[in-house]
């Protein structure tokens, strides 16, 4: 998707409908100096909104649920929640191994369900939401590794869940989960990962830090300074993003295991022997998010410099995660909807 200047802060503008829910029900605020209360009162939170969810609970009739554990690189279980057709039968299923949002600090599994039992009811997928464990507890890399760990898990039993990679192998997630399945996608095709992952969802994530855009592209990054009244990611500065992404995840931010623009990726090799293709993407992102320019950038990236196949989803006037936090609005219904689509896409 290539904007002008005018386009992506047209783009900002709140919507009317945004308005109104914003009057009705602002977003609540969230104690800013404890990441544990942070995490407990955003959980509380959106808690009592999942009754608006596409799917608010389970459909036992349709989905089946486990819960199961995967070994980390430490020895730590990681408790993965999967998710496969409630009709049992000897056929075996696409794959998508989903990761939830909340900065790497905030979050859980719950916060993708909607998103898996829907993908399982409506596509056949058998989808794995994976519980990795969060900072400041366990700081950077613990998240991706344990991320990693469970990707490399599917490829090699896969049918112990009704799934085969070969099938469709998508990763996916929503902001800091978006990342991670980013950093998934570049990190299976270096390594020539086997089944390879032949498809990402990235939705409103988190890919190119601001010291660490191209030149390029640098003229049209501009989200992240004028997207400062996104009631979710309020006022996300650079000071405020290092805050983050160093102070509370201890990313080291040049890192192959956390920059989408780390040297090891970008500029993507020509050499003759490289690595196999990199995954399509499907991205979902709002015009008043401020990481907006991170997935607008990203998708020229991918298409013009690593030669992948793009579709992107962009929504006018919404900000960061509207569709959870506000899942009644028309927009929030739409991006279900088009999620379902994208990975009709994804799997074609």
């Amino acid at each position: 998707m290539d904007l002008s200047l005018e386009e992506l802060r047209q783009s900002s503008k709140v919507a009317p409908e945004m308005v109104e829910s914003l009057a009705r029900q602002p977003m609540p605020e969230l104690p800013g100096h404890d990441p544990i209360a942070h995490r407990n009162a955003r959980a509380d939170h959106l808690k009592r909104l999942r009754h608006l969810m596409p799917v608010p609970g389970p459909i036992p009739d349709l989905v089946a649920e486990e819960v199961i554990s995967v070994d980390a690189e430490d020895g730590f279980p990681i408790p993965v929640f999967v998710y496969r057709p409630a009709q049992f039968t000897d056929q075996t299923h696409p794959v998508a191994v989903l990761f939830h949002e909340g900065g790497w600090s905030a979050g859980d599994a719950t916060d993708e369900e909607f998103n898996a039992r829907r993908l399982t009811r409506d596509l056949g997928f058998v989808c794995l939401n994976v519980e990795y464990r969060l900072a400041p507890e366990h700081k950077f890399p613990t998240a991706i590794s344990d991320s990693w760990s469970v990707v490399n898990w599917i490829t090699r039993n896969g049918s112990s869940v009704g799934a085969d990679p070969q099938k469709g192998f998508i990763v996916g997630g929503s902001s800091a989960g978006g990342h991670i399945a980013a950093i998934m996608a570049l990190r299976s095709q270096k390594e020539s990962l086997s089944p390879p992952i032949t498809g990402q969802w990235l939705s409103a994530a988190y890919l190119v830090p601001f010291n660490q855009v191209p030149e390029k592209y640098q003229r049209e990054y501009i989200s992240t300074s004028e997207n400062i009244n996104d009631p979710v990611l309020t006022g996300l500065s650079e000071q405020g993003e290092l805050g983050l992404v160093v102070g509370l995840f201890g990313a080291d931010i040049h890192s192959p295991l956390f920059s989408p623009m780390a040297a090891a990726y970008y500029p993507p090799s020509t050499k003759a022997g490289s690595t196999g293709s990199l995954a399509k993407a499907f991205i979902q992102v709002g015009g008043m998010d401020p990481l907006r320019d991170h997935n607008l950038i990203y998708d020229k990236i991918l298409r013009t410099e690593h030669g992948v196949k793009t579709r992107v989803e962009l929504y006018p006037g919404y900000g960061h995660m509207f569709w959870t936090n506000w899942p009644e609005l028309s927009a929030s219904k739409k991006f279900s909807e088009d999620m379902i689509a994208g990975f009709q896409w994804l799997l074609s």
